[in-house]
């Protein structure tokens, strides 16, 4: 893959008030096909804190973590989950997704 993918992750859900929408993170697709956010890419480092949280996980291993600021939903998966999530997207054409479509898949037992 030579040129980076975007994706814009927003919620829009109805319970905003006045229809507002939220703008929870932009993510870009490296070349070596990880998603990370632009604070990542301009600081051309792994990734800092911003939108993962370490979880006690038996491999030490961390977790993407995005919660919604005006509905509080949550989104929480590892970034192995969150990259084919959005490598999905992104094959078919999508640019952007809502949380509430990742929070779904992520729930969505993989086959």
């Amino acid at each position: 893959m030579s040129d980076p993918t975007t994706m814009r992750i927003f919620c829009d859900d109805p319970k905003h008030a006045r229809g507002k929408i939220a703008e929870i993170d932009t993510l870009t697709r490296i070349e070596d096909g990880e998603w990370i956010t632009n604070e990542q890419l301009i600081a051309k480092g792994r990734p800092r804190q911003h939108g993962w949280r370490a979880a006690n996980q038996p491999w030490g291993g961390f977790r993407h973590a995005y919660e919604c600021r005006l509905c509080g939903t949550r989104l929480s998966c590892s970034p192995k989950r969150l990259n084919g999530m959005l490598d999905g997207f992104a094959q078919h054409g999508y640019q952007q997704v809502t949380l509430r479509a990742l929070v779904l898949l992520a729930s969505t037992p993989r086959c």
